[in-house]
């Protein structure tokens, strides 16, 4: 509901006016929460905005045919999607891939889309009987840096989640945790073994150490499940900022009115930021009439960039308010 920060702008602030409009009840009972989940896993979401829109008569799904490339036509008329089945044209495109994958399907026409790295992660889920507990009462805990004076007893362990604690089930009374490993640090951990080559059973084995020397838990799982999530997290290196911006300016001037980005790679790594991010993109293309008229071009790379809101965000809490209620 409010991203990684604060509603800081106006956009944000009146996206957030509009959804306790919507529905004040269920908004005011969720903005106390810090913690939102579902009983299925977060894979819930999507799965529902799909079924819904599988049912609109104006929406096509194309699924297993890659995209192989993305090119301008006609003097920037349309964008040419090539798949390995077919091609598309499109008088606008939304990417929400990886900028490093985007890349490769521009042929590189674009700044910076390759320079923040990513990391992999190994997620390790654990399920634990009803009679094992654990000492802590809490979210979970994360590890220090690396680099800094506490050493950590298993080194390449991110973090741990408490899930029964966090999400708790009252049909079922088992102890859940969620181990993350590697990242950054995935050499002290897995050693030289590419994530594409590792045994999920070292990642089993891993957290069965993480579990050990930092919570005293020495029982076997009842459940045990490792997802290996490849290039998941990028790492937003000094000078991003700024990158992005440049960015914004590149892709308005190569693609104009055809092409706009969103998703991890940009202004923010988290679910509900990305959520956040690709709603204000899609307001925006609506409200400016760049679907239409074309009268304004819209990247979605600049809705939190400060160089351009500076002068919003200066504007007094009155002067936005009676903003947002007209």
């Amino acid at each position: 509901m409010q991203g990684a920060a604060n509603t800081a702008t106006m956009r944000e602030r009146g996206m957030a006016v509009r959804a306790k409009d919507s529905d004040p009840e269920w908004y005011n009972k969720m903005e106390k929460m810090s913690i939102i989940g579902f009983k299925d896993g977060l894979e819930t979401l999507p799965q529902h905005i799909y079924e819904y829109l599988k049912t609109c008569d104006n929406v096509e799904f194309v699924i297993n045919d890659p995209v192989q490339s993305i090119t301008t036509v006609e003097n920037n008329k349309e964008a040419k999607i090539k798949t390995s089945q077919s091609e598309y044209y499109a008088d606008h495109v939304i990417s929400t891939l990886p900028s490093f994958t985007l890349d490769k399907l521009i042929s590189n026409s674009l700044p910076h889309l390759s320079y923040n790295p990513a990391a992999d992660v190994a997620v390790v889920n654990f399920a634990y009987a009803p009679e094992v507990k654990l000492a802590y009462d809490g979210f979970g805990f994360l590890t220090p840096h690396r680099d800094t004076a506490q050493k950590i007893p298993v080194p390449g362990t991110l973090g741990v989640i408490f899930d029964s604690n966090v999400i708790p089930e009252e049909q079922e009374k088992r102890t859940k945790v969620t181990a993350m490993l590697g990242g950054s640090d995935w050499k002290d951990i897995f050693g030289n073994t590419p994530i594409d080559a590792l045994d999920p059973n070292q990642a089993l084995e891993a957290t069965r150490q993480v579990m050990k020397q930092f919570l005293n838990i020495e029982d076997e799982p009842t459940h045990s499940l490792v997802n290996l999530q490849k290039q998941c997290i990028p790492h937003y290196l000094v000078g991003h900022q700024e990158r992005i911006y440049q960015l914004h300016h590149a892709t308005a001037k190569k693609f104009g009115h055809l092409l706009s980005l969103t998703g991890a790679s940009y202004m923010g790594v988290s679910v509900p930021d990305c959520i956040k991010n690709s709603r204000m993109l899609v307001e925006e293309l609506l409200m400016s009439g760049s679907l239409g008229s074309r009268e304004k071009i819209v990247t979605g790379l600049i809705n939190n960039i400060t160089r351009d809101i500076k002068d919003s965000i200066q504007l007094s809490k009155g002067n936005t308010n009676v903003i947002l209620k007209a």
